[in-house]
C-alpha cells in the first residue's frame, strides 16, 4: 500500500451502509500477506437500549507486528463513521493492541460501552498474540 493512500470508501445499498478502508483480504493475500483477521458483529447501541441495529466490523492486521492494514464495515447506520476512525488508526500505524486502548464515546442512545470496532481489534489482537506464542500465523 503506497504511503498515504488508504482508499477509504463508502456507499449505501439496499438500506445498508458499506464502508471500507485499506486493502481487502483478497488483495493482501494476492500481495503475499496472510493477515490476522478480527471480525465481530455487534450493535450500534447497547443491547438494553431500543433502536440498535446490527453492524459487522472486519479488521485486517499485519501478522508480523499487529499493525492495522485494512477494514470493512457493514450495517444500517454508522459504518462510514467507523471506517473513518479506522482510517485514522491505519494512517497513524496503530497496532490492534494500541487500538483497543483507544477510548471511544459511550452514550446509550448512540454508542455502546465497547464499540464493535474495539471488539474486532481485541479479537485480532488475541489471534496475533496466540500466533506469536505458537510461531505460526493465524488464519481468520
Amino acid at each position: 500500500m503506497p504511503e498515504g493512500l488508504l482508499n477509504a470508501r463508502t456507499t449505501c445499498l439496499f438500506g445498508l451502509e458499506i464502508a471500507a478502508v485499506g486493502p481487502t483480504l483478497a488483495a493482501l493475500r494476492t500481495a503475499g500477506i496472510d493477515p490476522i483477521v478480527g471480525k465481530v458483529t455487534g450493535s450500534t447501541r447497547p443491547d438494553y437500549f431500543p433502536g440498535g441495529t446490527p453492524i459487522t466490523v472486519k479488521l485486517l492486521a499485519s501478522p508480523e507486528d499487529g499493525r492495522l492494514l485494512g477494514a470493512q464495515v457493514i450495517g444500517k447506520e454508522g459504518a462510514h463513521l467507523r471506517a473513518n476512525t479506522l482510517a485514522a488508526a491505519i494512517l497513524n500505524r496503530m497496532t490492534v493492541g494500541e487500538f483497543i486502548q483507544m477510548e471511544t464515546c459511550y452514550a446509550p442512545p448512540s454508542a455502546p460501552t465497547l464499540d464493535c470496532m474495539t471488539l474486532a481489534a481485541d479479537a485480532a489482537n488475541i489471534k496475533w498474540r496466540r500466533a506469536r506464542q505458537h510461531g505460526a500465523k493465524s488464519d481468520g
